[in-house]
């Protein structure tokens, strides 16, 4: 019965992991479209600043856009928007604050599980200890790279004879 479990559990295990981006002290500002005028800014900001800004809504006559803006970008976004007469108020002090209360909070490994967020370390430090655990049946394949360049590993499972 551990044998077809550990053979389930192999056989629907990928993993593709990237690093979240974390947000510290970004910034979601409403901006009140008021008029064709502030649409025509927002829209030549959204288009040539895309890295700078993230527009979460489009900016539409009569109704508020949303925009991330990153730490870096704040004082000059604040400028720009007083320098256009648009009303902006501040709906996200800190993004990351936002993310962190939604975001299950990692439990203290106790042994390999199936309900808690496991860490890339921890799924690759399982995978060597099936390994060591079971070399007669497992062997270790690199199954390619992760867009940030780290190895995707898995294992395969057959009975070598």
């Amino acid at each position: 019965m551990t044998l077809l479990k550990l053979i389930l559990s192999l056989t629907l295990f990928t993993v593709v992991v990237t690093e979240p981006q974390r947000f510290d002290n970004y910034k979601v500002y409403e901006i009140k479209v008021e008029n064709k005028d502030h649409v025509n800014i927002l829209r030549s900001l959204e288009g040539n600043a895309s890295d700078e800004y993230d527009f979460w809504n489009s900016p539409i006559v009569g109704r508020n856009a949303d925009i991330m803006v990153s730490p870096e970008k704040t004082d000059a976004f604040e400028k720009m928007m007083k320098n256009f007469n648009m009303t902006v108020g501040v709906k996200v002090l800190n993004l990351q604050d936002l993310i962190d209360r939604e975001t299950p909070k990692v439990t203290p490994r106790a042994g390999f599980n199936w309900e808690s967020y496991q860490s890339l370390d921890d799924i690759y430090a399982w995978l060597d200890e099936l390994l060591a655990a079971y070399p007669g049946i497992l062997s270790p394949h690199l199954v390619g790279y992760s867009y940030e360049g780290r190895e995707i590993r898995a294992v395969k499972l057959s009975h070598k004879e």
